[in-house]
This record gives structure tokens, C-alpha cells and sequence, in this order.
């Protein structure tokens, strides 16, 4: 598994020779992978801090362990145990059950991190659920078919998957809305496994049946527009405007194209047949590049109220797109009030979405705790944003965290 430097064009080898696909977390600090001997290890992207997550030794449940998924606020990690659906705490490596069956494949977190879609055969019956994390074996059939290379679309409306065609050969690629209106067959062709959605979730990045190159279309299959001739693995990247995508011979490595078939970039050097490599890319979140995070500190009284007022101001000359505010409270501390109250979701944690900050304008969450105890109250807040113009030198987001008492 190898980390590849876009500005330096360095890769850095982060070990293991069957590594499985990589995930970054949500802030780019951390990678999810599931190597040969079935356990769960996160890593920095230096390859320092390597930790294992999972244990494969469990005598009632034999096997490895896969699928890892991590949850829109970077705390937890969907896998996939010996027919189990699981959810791990990835700071305390304590896991949660929420689905068992004979068989599981492809989590994937809805964007408020409420849910979680996913194949499987249970009692005998293929299809495609949604587990809720809050409440563990609550299941509901979201589909009665199961679609392989499941993933929800970035504004959780819907979910992409694949399927055989209904006629003769191959795949098709259908759109199921989450609102249970059954799927929709929007083309034939095949996902390839990747990030089949664009940031915005109003395209989806596909290979036709019968043609070995790249195009990408509307959800509802309309706007075909033609990126490559050939290529497989695609991804979008965090900001919208790249498809990373992997080339086999006579021009083996990794590839960059824009969303409009143009400026295609080769990423690293011809070291496919050398090095015998499988690529499954992963772009790393753009988040990483702009993100922060921030303490406060309270001394209370036992069951003491307290406000916090959360301000996140925009002090460069780029616009911020998609901000996230993500809150942590004291673990002694109960929720009652939050604002704005059509923005934030989440029980104890909170995270809070803007859809854009514009340049010296700010965006404000106030949070309301009642604290059980005495002590120190300490509250985290993080937040996490792409931009228009990611390159910018002057893109900064500004914190300041208050408290009242």
C-alpha cells in the first residue's frame, strides 16, 4: 500500500504486500485498511502510528475481517465479521453489533451517520438493507435485490449500486431512492468498485457495457459525456473536479482526468509491471488540507447548564464549500438544545453542515449541555471544508469557541 504525493510526485510505502482497498478518515489524518491476515489497522499517512483496530482471533466467528467504512464524523469504522455488520469505536476499539447474517458486503454510511446500507442474505433472502446505528438490529429492506459496489450519494438521497443486466450479458447500474420508490436501471455498465459519485451527488462516473473506456453521466443517466478510451477504478476527487482512475497495458499506472474528458495527467511513474502492483486509488479527503481543530475548557457545578457559541469564520479570499463543524462534548454531558437546529444532526455528537461561507463571513452553532458532575468540562470542535480554489495560499478558517455558564 503506497501513499503518491501529487505535488512531489514521491510515493511513500506504508507496508503490507495485500493490503485491501485503503480508506481515509473524513480528515485525511488517518487510513482504514484490512490487510492478508484479516484484522482492521488504521495508519498515518507517513506510515507512522500504525494500530490494529480488530482481532481476527474470535473462535466463534472464524475468518478475516473487511469492509472497512468509516463514519462521516471520523470516529467509528463499518466491518464486516463472519456475516456480522459492526460498528467500531476506532479510539476505544469497543465495536457494536448491528446486523447478522449468512452473508454481507459493501456498508455504506448515510451522510448524517444515522445509517448504514448494505447487501445481504438473511434468512435465505438477498437484498439491500439499512441498519440503524443508533438503534443495533434495527433493520428495514431498502431493496428487494442486491445490487454489488453499493455507495450513498454525498447528499443521501439515494444509493448507486450494480446488477446484472436484465438482458443477456453484463452489468447495469441502477439508482435506488432512499424513499423506497424501488431502483431505478439508469444504465448497463459496471462501477468498477470505486467513488462512482461526484461530491455534489448529481453525477456518477461509470464504464458502459461494451466499451472499455470512462464516461461519466447525470444520476438518472442522461448528459453521457466520454472521458477515456479506456481505464477502470475511477474515483472523484474531494473537490469534484479530478477522476482518478487506474490504466492497464500498453500504459500501466495511475491517471487523472477532468469531469469533461479533458487535461488528462499521468499520477506516477510506469511501475505497474514491475512491481506486479493491484491499484485501487483513494484520494485523500481535500478536508485535510483545511482543517482545524479546537478546545474549551469549563470549570461547573454538578448538574450545571451551559451554552456554547461555536463561530467558524471564512478569513480567506476563497469561497468555503461544504464546511463541517463537528462537536464533541464532555461524556458527562446531555444534550438539550442545539442551533441551527435544520443544519446539525447527531445524538451526543454533532456535526453541522453549511453549504458555503463566504469570504469574512462567519457561521455560528450554539450548543446547549447540561453536565452531570462536577469537573473540568472539555469540549472538542473540529471543522473541515473544500474550496472553489484549493490552492490558494490565503484559505483559512478561523475558530473561536465561547462558554457561559
Amino acid at each position: 500500500m503506497h501513499v503518491l504525493d501529487l505535488t512531489s510526485s514521491r510515493e511513500t510505502w506504508l507496508g503490507g504486500e495485500f493490503d485491501g482497498r485503503p480508506r481515509w478518515s473524513p480528515d485525511g489524518t488517518l487510513i482504514a485498511f484490512s490487510p492478508a491476515e484479516g484484522d482492521i489497522y488504521v495508519v498515518r499517512p507517513d506510515g507512522t502510528g500504525r494500530r490494529r483496530i480488530t482481532s481476527a482471533d474470535e473462535p466463534d466467528r472464524p475468518g478475516g475481517t473487511s469492509g472497512p467504512e468509516w463514519s462521516p464524523d471520523g470516529t467509528k469504522l463499518a466491518i464486516i465479521k463472519g456475516g456480522q455488520l459492526r460498528v467500531v469505536d476506532v479510539a476505544t476499539r469497543r465495536w457494536r453489533l448491528l446486523a447478522d447474517a449468512s452473508y454481507i458486503w459493501y456498508p455504506t454510511w448515510s451522510p448524517d451517520g444515522k445509517w448504514i446500507a448494505f447487501v445481504a442474505v438473511i434468512t435465505g433472502h438477498l437484498a439491500t438493507y439499512t441498519a440503524s446505528v443508533e438503534r443495533p438490529r434495527s433493520l428495514r429492506v431498502l431493496d428487494g435485490h442486491g445490487g454489488l459496489d453499493l455507495s450513498w450519494s454525498p447528499d443521501g438521497s439515494a444509493l448507486v449500486s450494480r446488477d446484472l443486466a436484465p438482458v443477456c450479458c453484463g452489468s447495469s447500474v441502477y439508482v435506488t431512492p432512499v424513499g423506497g420508490s424501488g431502483r431505478q436501471r439508469v444504465a448497463d455498465g459496471d462501477l468498477w468498485g470505486g467513488r462512482p459519485w461526484s461530491p455534489d451527488g448529481r453525477k456518477i462516473v461509470y464504464r458502459p457495457l461494451r466499451s472499455s473506456g470512462l464516461y461519466v453521466m447525470n444520476r438518472d443517466g442522461s448528459g453521457q459525456t466520454k472521458l477515456t478510451s479506456d481505464g477502470s477504478e475511477p474515483s472523484w476527487s474531494a473537490d469534484g473536479t479530478s477522476i482518478v482512475f487506474v490504466r492497464g497495458w500498453p500504459r500501466p499506472g495511475l491517471f487523472a482526468v477532468k469531469p469533461d474528458g479533458t487535461g488528462e495527467t499521468r499520477l506516477n511513474e510506469d511501475a505497474y509491471e514491475r512491481d506486479n502492483r493491484v491499484m485501487q486509488p483513494e484520494w485523500q479527503p481535500l478536508a485535510a488540507a483545511l482543517s482545524m481543530s479546537s478546545h474549551t475548557r469549563r470549570q461547573t457545578r454538578a448538574a450545571g447548564a451551559v451554552r456554547y457559541t461555536i463561530k467558524v469564520r471564512n478569513r480567506g479570499s476563497a469561497q468555503a464549500e461544504q464546511v463541517v463543524v463537528r462537536v464533541r462534548p464532555p461524556r458527562s454531558a446531555d444534550v438539550v438544545g442545539r442551533q441551527p437546529a435544520g443544519a446539525c444532526t447527531g445524538g451526543r455528537n454533532l456535526i453541522c453542515r453549511f453549504r458555503r461561507i463566504a469570504p469574512n463571513a462567519a457561521a455560528t452553532v450554539a450548543l446547549a449541555v447540561r453536565l452531570r458532575r462536577d469537573g473540568l468540562a472539555r469540549t472538542r470542535v473540529s471543522v473541515s471544508t473544500t474550496t472553489f480554489e484549493p490552492n490558494r495560499d490565503d484559505n483559512e478558517l478561523e475558530i473561536r469557541t465561547a462558554s457561559t455558564h
